[in-house]
């Protein structure tokens, strides 16, 4: 198995997931982000509206939302990345955009990683050469309808 088959198997394997997020991400335990699937098509992450995420206008705290969002970026990111050399990455900008109440279970999705790859291909003919990329992770309510959009600027350098 190669490097990248078992970056998704480790994600989707519910005892690792929730390892890698206690110790890398603690407030995703809290806020009860889950992931749902992870392919090379899309990352699909989600929580459900409750206590632990409510703001005081009886819907989901923008914070859990932009939490879900992010990490559905960045694991698209982690997995084009993995076994790629060494690679440092940050969110040097997000941003969000709210349409609906969030109530009920919310998925965040993002369907960007060939777009990505093509980033980090041009990125890695170069030891060295950084670069910044925007990733969109898109929030659907359980009736499909967008309750929200939110954009991460991803600044990476390749490092070899």
């Amino acid at each position: 198995m190669d490097s990248k088959q078992k970056f998704i198997n480790d994600m989707t394997n519910k005892l690792k997931f929730w390892l890698f997020a206690f110790s890398k991400l603690p407030s995703l335990i809290f806020w009860g982000v889950k992931l749902d699937s992870f392919s090379t098509e899309k990352c699909v992450t989600s929580v459900k509206y409750g206590w632990s995420n409510t703001n005081p206008f009886k819907s989901m705290y923008f914070a859990t939302m932009i939490g879900a969002a992010e990490l559905s970026t960045g694991l698209t990111a982690m997995y084009a990345l993995e076994g790629e050399g060494k690679t440092s990455m940050l969110v040097v900008s997000a941003g969000g955009k709210f349409f609906k109440k969030a109530v009920g279970k919310i998925r965040f999705e993002c369907t960007e990683y060939a777009k990505f790859r093509l980033f980090f291909d041009d990125l890695k003919s170069e030891i060295g050469k950084s670069g910044t990329i925007v990733l969109v992770s898109k929030a659907l309510n359980e009736q499909d309808e967008l309750v929200g959009e939110f954009e991460f600027t991803w600044s990476l350098k390749y490092k070899g």
